[in-house]
């Protein structure tokens, strides 16, 4: 089965994940195209769609939300996988703030995914702009220590397992109104 891991990524972190996640597919004999969404056309061709998203300023990346509209006809013929990287799940109770603020709304009308998941990030603060460390500064709530969240807070064993979730249901056809949302 030929599918798509298409991502947005501002620094680097969620092209990581993505390629990550693009080698487990590949391990289990999927042919695996993994890409910038900034550099895709229309998914012809795949049978499935993965698509993923750092979080800045509460929402999805502007490129992938352009790439979701652009191609919304082509994709709602797919199956399709959505997953974002936010700093925020690492927070207490921000994995529930995650996926009841950032992913039911930033996807197209029609396109309905399979599967969604919210994994935790990673922040360079070095790395950020000064207008990036305003916006991450506006949307912390507070809940976290005091301590900078300065650092590498992927979980590859959950992303893994997700990842190996997303490849059994490929591999076993079964209904396309079943959702069920993830997180690490």
């Amino acid at each position: 089965m030929n599918i798509l891991v298409g991502y947005a990524s501002a620094h680097g972190s969620t092209a990581e994940i993505a390629r990550f996640m693009g080698a487990i597919f590949q391990e289990h004999h999927f042919q695996v195209h993994v890409a910038d969404v900034e550099s895709l056309g229309a998914a012809d061709g795949y049978a499935a769609v993965i698509l993923g998203s750092a979080i800045h300023a509460g929402t999805i990346l502007p490129s992938m939300r352009t790439y979701v509209r652009r191609h919304k006809d082509d994709l709602t013929l797919k199956s399709v996988y959505f997953w974002i990287a936010c700093i925020r799940v690492i927070e207490p109770g921000g994995c529930r703030h995650a996926r009841e603020n950032y992913i039911p709304y930033e996807i197209a009308p029609g396109i309905n995914p399979a599967r969604v998941a919210a994994f935790s990030g990673r922040v360079e603060l070095a790395e950020l702009q000064p207008g990036e460390r305003w916006a991450l500064a506006l949307d912390y709530d507070g809940t976290q220590p005091s301590e900078p969240f300065d650092g590498d807070y992927r979980d590859w064993d959950a992303i893994r397992a997700w990842t190996l979730e997303v490849a059994a249901e490929l591999s076993t056809p079964q209904s396309s109104s079943e959702s069920s949302i993830a997180a690490n």
